[in-house]
């Protein structure tokens, strides 16, 4: 058997941060490539007095970006919902990820104090834990994630509001050329005529067979590669480019998929027969000690008993209660 070297250690390189705040009252910014707070004011700041203040009565008007690839299945935790007023832990959570899901540029939302005396204080603690928001990160369309995320709040007469700024990961015109270049082979398919099997296998194949590792964008710690645009378009990428150019192509199948991560690796959980299995096309593309690619199926629709058998280091180590799909 051909010994093989599997090159995804470390795919979260830090990188710089290039966004620039333009807030007064910046709190808290998370940049979810470095899993990292880049820009923290303290929490004891943030109020912002107003005169004026109105609660809307039961949803909150978003603004879509040009592309809207919102997933439409409800998952075990995140369920599609129109609800920014806020009256629990959950409605909180809940809200983050729908503001993303819908491909909002800003997410507002509403605390309700009857009886949820606790919504800001938690909604700090949601906010500061970064494994946590790069899970929710992790369940929305590549196409929304976010690149990092600004809020600020308002408070009068009992009322909060809280307002956040999304930045996006990827440009309308980045989204324009990657569906561009999935549309030119997916029109060669007969797919009314594929299963959900099938569909996936091509999925796999496709983005392994266009793709060559890249192994000088970790010492970058950033570029292209991190994306689905360095693997789908500039056809070199590290495993956040292949999970996501995966996600995005299961999302054109319409195939129920979320991003899995660790501090260490990210790879793809996908729905079919009814249940949810691990796929990671990095790692089914290795590099032979000859420097020749080859193709496996090793990490290819696998259960959580199975990855956790066949790797025991930290590559394949995630938190199932922010992964409920796992169990």
């Amino acid at each position: 058997m051909k010994k093989i070297l599997l090159l995804c250690l470390f795919c979260f390189s830090i990188i710089k941060n290039n966004s620039n705040i333009v807030n007064d009252n910046p709190v808290l910014t998370y940049n979810y490539l470095t899993n990292n707070v880049i820009n923290y004011d303290g929490f004891n700041d943030d109020y912002i007095y107003v005169n004026e203040f109105e609660v809307s009565n039961n949803t909150v008007k978003m603004v879509n970006t040009t592309y809207n690839n919102k997933r439409e299945y409800n998952f075990i935790v995140y369920k599609n919902s129109n609800n920014y007023n806020i009256a629990s832990r959950d409605d909180i959570k809940n809200a983050i990820y729908n503001g993303l899901n819908d491909g909002n540029n800003n997410i507002t939302m509403y605390c309700i104090y009857d009886n949820y005396n606790e919504c800001i204080s938690d909604f700090r603690s949601i906010y500061r834990n970064k494994r946590l928001l790069y899970s929710i990160n992790n369940y929305v369309s590549p196409y929304n994630r976010y690149l990092s995320l600004n809020y600020k709040i308002n408070i009068n007469n009992g009322k909060a509001k809280i307002e956040i700024t999304v930045t996006k990961k990827y440009s309308d015109n980045q989204i324009e050329e990657i569906n561009k270049k999935i549309d030119k082979y997916i029109s060669k398919l007969k797919i009314n005529k594929m299963s959900d099997e099938e569909k996936i296998k091509w999925a796999h194949d496709f983005i392994i067979d266009r793709n060559k590792y890249d192994k000088e964008a970790i010492k970058k710690g950033s570029g292209d590669a991190y994306s689905a645009y360095g693997a789908l378009v500039g056809n070199k990428a590290i495993c956040q480019g292949y999970a996501e150019a995966i996600a995005i192509v299961l999302d054109r199948f319409d195939i129920p998929n979320i991003l899995i991560s660790n501090d260490l690796h990210i790879w793809n959980l996908v729905y079919v027969n009814n249940k949810w299995y691990h796929l990671d096309a990095t790692w089914d593309d290795p590099i032979l000690y000859n420097g020749k690619q080859t193709k496996i199926y090793d990490y290819y629709l696998i259960t959580s008993k199975r990855l956790s058998g066949i790797d025991s280091s930290s590559n394949h180590k995630f938190d199932s209660k922010y992964y409920k799909e796992t169990k």
